[in-house]
């Protein structure tokens, strides 16, 4: 199972002297007399910072905001928005919309803004001003129907797509997010056939492919999901949204090489591109190889001190790909934070704790409530063998989310290590409360109730757990239904990725299966496979190495 995860180039001074000693000696005549407020529409090679500059003067020069200021605003919410200064973005289009209220294209690019920061409840009203003066705008529906989506809306958000068909019956992207979202309410078929759709309307584009290999994804069908993909290989487009797209399918199927290669990609188009840095390093964590993983977090830190670059693309027609979808496993658009968590995490891995805590201590410094890098920390202190401290910092982070079954787990976790098995008990019974469905939660309450002698509700638990998906076979084993060697071969997966944590999870937990019935031999060597074999990021792999060292010392 896996736990919290989480997500400097020096140049030389005496290069950088020549270069700006170049650059000045080239500066033509015309150039350096040019007025300062014409930087702000000019054609030609000036910086970001000076081209906000221009569009400044042009607004300082017009304090009633005819239409010419507008477009000065306008410009410059667009250069903010390239060195990723949301909030001021969010400033022009506000003093805009104060002084228009009817500016479709203030209300709508706000609303995008909104969504690039996180706020999506912030977008709806524009879009739904958008859609109340201009009915058929498109763009507004697309929009909108991305924060229903971002709720799980799916409802509302297929509707928003179906009126964006009847304006535009071929629009691609309408059926394509549409496709999506009905896969994502759990109706594959319906999403299979406005991926169909799209492929009848564009085959070339590769959107609908896309589309169909989501759709297998969600079947569990490993080969169709590639097959679909594979015809997407022959299609160059310079959209970074389908790279993204196509990077996180292959990421989902476990094809990290080729998600890397489309990371590539999108850097290539985009070498500022804050966040294609950051899904890159977090595919290369997933793949262990932890320097490349933090060398893409520096960089991403980098940029943002910078104040360069977009860390997300934006727009809706330029491709036929949904930008609501786009880095689904992790977020890195905005602020160090998140990107600081991640960075910490690979150090951890890596075993560098040290570094690790640093991260998740400047995490926590910027956020007092970011729950993740409280979550992180705990972990790094537990790992110390810092227990009061990670004790301290799980505590903090229930009272942050006190419905945070994850919270109530891993706490859970610390008072088993520690042998406070009445206090691991209460938090194991809140967290099953709180979410009855999780398999994990109901197995370690099992093992924690027969380790502190308390009464098993393994057999009410479970009935509230999918019999059909993994880990439904351990849950057996703990039932007594299944034998250890039947649980081991349910592990097997054509997935070799999958296959290998399945077959981790199940050496560990038939080991405590047979601690609990005093074969403490067979534990030994079953806990030794799963602390050799299970991903450093398995709850697993820690619990084993807990078990090791409590059963050496016994002998």
């Amino acid at each position: 199972m896996f736990g919290m995860i989480g997500r400097v180039l020096v140049s030389a001074a005496a290069g950088v002297s020549a270069l700006a000693l170049t650059t000045l000696l080239e500066v033509s005549p015309a150039r350096a007399e040019m007025p300062l407020t014409a930087k702000c529409n000019a054609v030609g090679n000036f910086s970001v910072d000076d081209r906000i500059a221009g569009c400044t003067a042009m607004i300082e020069a017009a304090p009633t905001m005819p239409q010419g200021a507008v477009m000065a605003y306008l410009r410059r919410a667009m250069f903010y928005h390239q060195k990723g200064e949301i909030d001021l973005e969010i400033a022009d289009y506000d003093r805009i919309i104060e002084r228009y209220p009817d500016h479709l294209s203030a209300r709508i690019a706000r609303a995008s803004a909104f969504l690039q920061k996180r706020e999506p409840d912030a977008a709806l009203p524009d879009y739904g001003k958008v859609i109340e003066l201009d009915p058929k705008n498109t763009y507004a529906y697309i929009g909108r129907a991305h924060v229903y989506s971002a709720r799980r809306d799916f409802v509302r958000a297929i509707a928003d797509y179906d009126q964006v068909l009847r304006i535009h019956p071929d629009n691609v992207i309408a059926y394509v997010e549409r496709g999506l979202s009905y896969v994502r309410k759990g109706e594959p078929g319906r999403g299979m056939a406005d991926c169909d759709r799209a492929v009848e309307i564009s085959p070339q584009t590769g959107g609908g492919q896309l589309c169909r290999s989501r759709v297998y994804i969600a079947q569990g069908n490993r080969e169709r999901a590639l097959a679909e993909l594979d015809q997407t290989m022959q299609v160059k487009p310079r959209s970074e949204q389908f790279y993204y797209f196509r990077a996180e399918s292959f990421s989902l199927l476990n094809e990290l090489d080729r998600a890397i290669a489309d990371y590539d990609r999108i850097i290539e188009l985009n070498p500022q591109s804050r966040f294609a840095y950051g899904c890159r390093g977090f595919i290369y964590a997933r793949k262990g190889d932890y320097d490349r993983a933090i060398a893409d977090y520096n960089r991403v830190i980098q940029l943002a001190h910078q104040g360069q670059g977009n860390p997300q693309a934006q727009g809706q027609d330029a491709d036929p790909i949904s930008t609501s979808v786009v880095g689904e496993s992790i977020v890195l658009g905005s602020g160090d934070g998140p990107v600081l968590r991640a960075r910490g995490a690979a150090y951890q891995w890596k075993g560098d704790i040290e570094l690790a805590m640093a991260d998740y201590d400047e995490a926590i410094r910027l956020n007092p409530k970011d729950k993740e890098a409280f979550g992180l920390r705990a972990n790094a202190y537990k790992a110390k063998g810092d227990f009061d401290r990670s004790l301290a910092d799980y505590d903090q982070l229930v009272q942050l989310d006190p419905k945070d079954a994850r919270a109530y787990f891993d706490r859970a976790r610390l008072h088993w290590q520690t042998a406070s098995f009445a206090q691991s008990l209460t938090d194991l019974d809140q967290a099953i409360e709180l979410n009855s469905k999780g398999a994990y939660l109901v197995l370690w309450r099992e093992i924690v109730a027969r380790r502190s002698e308390q009464p098993s509700r393994l057999s009410e638990t479970a009935k509230q757990l999918d019999a059909t998906k993994w880990p439904a076979p351990i849950v057996n084993l703990f039932l007594g239904t299944m034998t250890p060697e039947q649980a081991l071969s349910a592990a097997e997966d054509a997935d070799p990725v999958k296959r290998k944590g399945q077959v981790c999870e199940a050496n560990f937990y038939i080991a405590e299966r047979a601690l609990q019935g005093g074969s403490k031999e067979e534990a030994l060597k079953l806990f030794e496979q799963a602390a050799a074999d299970c991903p450093r990021t398995f709850i697993e792999k820690p619990a084993a190495d807990f078990e090791l060292r409590a059963l050496r010392a016994s002998r």
